[in-house]
């Protein structure tokens, strides 16, 4: 919602701006992406590994063959490839739910004892999400602002390969989130903060 209004904003103020080129795709494609990063972490914290691979290759399938497909027939942009992620996603999703709907169960009752109950937990992995984004991002804009788009391509291609590792930290990541909420709510914040200090060195080995 924040991105939409962002984008309107500045296309009221300056329609021409390349900014906008840039926020559309992505205002309107990030909820499918968030839901799917929702889907995975049900699937883990069901345990449901299986699940959580086939909606992974389900979206990465249609996303590759989309990208193919689009090059082939000369069609292939930034923003047609954010499209297709979210597409992708959106698809993941669908499949997803119509396999495992009855996991969900929504109570309008709970819904301000478990966002306090989330909140505990879920600002420090706020935090540390923005930190990451924010440090990720730092280095993007500061080479394309100072050298230009092209050695900011470059490194993000250098990026790519340092990335290898990522799938380990993403998998120690989807382990220990499920494990953390149920840290909290049997044993309380003292046992979570121990149980971080070990996650936190498998992911600095990581």
């Amino acid at each position: 919602i924040l991105l939409i209004a962002s984008t309107m904003a500045i296309w009221l103020v300056a329609p021409q701006s390349p900014i906008i080129q840039a926020l559309w795709p992505v205002a309107l494609v990030v909820f499918p992406v968030v839901l799917r990063e929702a889907a995975r972490r049900h699937a883990f914290a069901h345990n449901r590994p299986i699940a959580a691979l086939a909606l992974d290759a389900s979206v990465a399938s249609v996303q590759f063959i989309g990208l193919l497909f689009c090059a082939k027939f000369g069609v292939l942009s930034s923003t047609v490839a954010i499209f297709l992620i979210g597409d992708a996603c959106s698809l993941g999703c669908i499949l997803y739910w119509a396999v495992f709907h009855k996991g969900f169960r929504f109570d309008k009752n709970a819904l301000i004892s478990d966002f306090k109950l989330n909140m505990g937990v879920g600002k420090w992995m706020l935090g540390s999400q923005v930190t990451m984004v924010c440090q990720f991002s730092a280095a993007q804009w500061a080479v394309t602002l100072t050298q230009g788009p092209a050695q900011n391509g470059l490194l993000m291609a250098s990026i790519s390969v340092a990335m290898i590792a990522n799938p380990v930290l993403t998998g120690v990541s989807n382990l220990f989130l499920p494990k953390a909420a149920h840290i909290v709510q049997a044993w309380g914040e003292a046992a979570l903060a121990r149980s971080l200090k070990k996650s936190t060195l498998m992911m600095v080995a990581g």
